[in-house]
């Protein structure tokens, strides 16, 4: 296993999700907000997961992301909120 696949489990599981969410293409502010987090909290789990994992920038954490199987080409975003259909029906 690559030394990066390695450093992945070495993740906070907070580090791990803002991971995840990098990978689906927010912003530090996006991620603060999805996580309700401060935006300096989201930059700040965004800096350590590439310090640890050894990437230089975003686009090597989203890369690394897919190379271990954290985040799938296509896969549907998993949220807390029923799907608008379901909120209708009830």
């Amino acid at each position: 296993m690559h030394i990066r696949h390695q450093a992945l489990f070495s993740l906070t599981a907070r580090e791990r999700e803002v991971t995840l969410l990098v990978a689906r293409g927010l912003s530090n502010d996006e991620i603060g907000r999805r996580l309700h987090i401060s935006y300096a909290t989201a930059k700040t789990h965004v800096n350590r997961a590439m310090m640890k994992s050894g990437c230089r920038d975003r686009a090597q954490l989203v890369i690394l992301a897919y190379e271990c199987g954290l985040i799938r080409v296509g896969e549907p975003e998993k949220t807390d909120t029923p799907p608008l259909e379901d909120a209708r029906a009830s």
